[in-house]
């Protein structure tokens, strides 16, 4: 019972249930031991033409293998969950802006890579939107969350198929590292 609770059934992965328990004690156990964190918003491009081309089994069919291929690209450390529809999100405990990126990049590299069918029929290849946002000092799990999700509609606008990274959210502009982990630790 528990298992079904927590993972998604169509792609495997984590459900967004599961990433609301989990994402403010993960991000406190972070800021607690000054290890980074970075969230991964991803969307796939174009998802409805799969659904509106080859029908809503080749829709699903295409979450299952990204879910398949998802699983595969993380580390073990990683939590990839179902956020909702073809959006995806990945926390990445101990990962830096930059670290983040190249993961992500590869991940990108898989889902471009993967050569799918529905009824003998090739479907286009699969492609996505990623923004990601390094958690700061003292931010909540729904701002971080909003953050990325900020960067992934950039990544959108920007023509697709990217990666954008989140701004710094404006209290912690022009503070160093260091001074954001004196904060966090004096907050705790």
């Amino acid at each position: 019972m528990r298992e079904q609770a927590i993972r998604d059934p169509l792609t495997g992965l984590y459900s967004r249930r599961y990433l609301d328990d989990i994402l403010p004690p993960e991000l406190q156990r972070c800021a607690m031991s000054g290890e980074p964190l970075t969230i991964a918003m991803l969307d796939l491009d174009h998802f409805k033409r799969f659904n509106d081309g080859y029908g809503h089994e080749a829709g699903d069919s295409v979450l299952r293998a990204v879910g398949q291929a998802l699983r595969k690209a993380m580390r073990g450390s990683d939590i990839a969950c179902r956020y909702g529809g073809e959006e995806l999100t990945v926390v990445l405990p101990g990962a830096t802006l930059g670290r983040a990126r190249r993961r992500l990049a590869e991940v990108q590299g898989v889902l471009t890579s993967l050569h799918l069918h529905h009824r003998g029929q090739a479907l286009p290849a699969v492609t996505a939107s990623i923004g990601l946002a390094a958690a700061q000092p003292g931010e909540t799990a729904s701002a971080l969350l909003g953050r990325a999700d900020a960067a992934l509609y950039r990544a959108k606008a920007q023509g697709r198929d990217c990666i954008v990274a989140a701004d710094r959210p404006r209290s912690t502009l022009g503070q160093s590292p260091a001074s954001m982990r004196v904060s966090a630790q004096a907050a705790n």
